[in-house]
């Protein structure tokens, strides 16, 4: 399986490490130019380019992101949105405000995009080794990012709260 992964901090590149592990392919954006030459893992290929990300990306795409909550989430998904299609899906590991995370998913379900608010916890560590994840979104779609978000997580480590 393949993903996008946005914020490639402390935080992203462990999950994304954690994925890579466990034989998914992770298409790593950050803004951090030296962030994005390092070799991480064969399974991790990096940019710096949003354009770049998104045609690296199936024709579905699944993104992840994980830059901290508030203004930082809303430009990124601003600017990730006119990149894709409907059916295409958003998962917002960075513990958004719910208020906002309401806006957000109907903004983009008003333009066929799926979205998945996934609070995160255990830290860096947890990002690495399994982390305890509440995710909320469609629970048809859920089921197609399952196998993510149970790589990620410890053992019954997750919960789908709808």
């Amino acid at each position: 399986m393949k993903l996008g992964l946005i914020g490639l901090g402390k935080m992203g590149i462990n999950l994304a490490l954690n994925l890579a592990e466990q034989d998914f392919t992770v298409i790593g954006y950050d803004i951090d130019k030296e962030v994005t030459t390092k070799n991480y893992h064969p399974n991790i290929h990096c940019t710096n380019h949003l354009k770049t990300f998104s045609s690296q990306l199936s024709q579905r795409k699944i993104i992840w992101l994980m830059v901290p909550a508030g203004e930082i989430t809303k430009q990124m998904i601003e600017q990730i949105t006119p990149e894709l299609q409907p059916g295409d899906i958003i998962i917002d590991g960075g513990n958004s405000n719910y208020q906002q995370t309401i806006e957000t998913g109907k903004q983009l379900s008003s333009k066929g995009i799926h979205f998945f608010d996934c609070g995160t916890s255990g830290g860096v560590s947890g990002a690495r080794n399994g982390a305890c994840l509440m995710i909320g979104g469609e629970e048809e779609v859920f089921h197609e990012i399952e196998p993510i978000i149970k790589a990620l997580a410890l053992p019954n480590g997750y919960l789908y709260t709808g």
